[in-house]
């Protein structure tokens, strides 16, 4: 009993910190993106902004979303063992 509870007080500060990390990376991406834009953006199309500074971040973000479904997903087959 008193392991599940320390597991799940870690579960639940590890999904605190990991929404303040992901809060932050959006912040610093949509920084990012305001002024990476160039002065003939209007011009332009989406695919040749993604191929200057703009396109890190996307990434960014893509392998993070990735990592906490994958890390969701785990915990939720984890859970349902359990109640099995």
């Amino acid at each position: 009993m008193r392991r599940v509870l320390l597991f799940r007080r870690l579960m639940i500060g590890g999904m605190a910190v990991l929404g303040m990390v992901l809060t932050g990376l959006t912040a610093v991406l949509i920084g990012s993106v305001s002024t990476a834009q160039p002065p003939d953006a209007p011009a332009r199309s989406a695919s040749l902004l993604l191929e200057e500074a703009a396109a890190g971040g996307y990434v960014l973000t893509a392998i993070i979303a990735f990592t906490l479904g994958v890390i969701v997903t785990w915990l939720c087959m984890k859970k349902r063992e359990r109640m099995k």
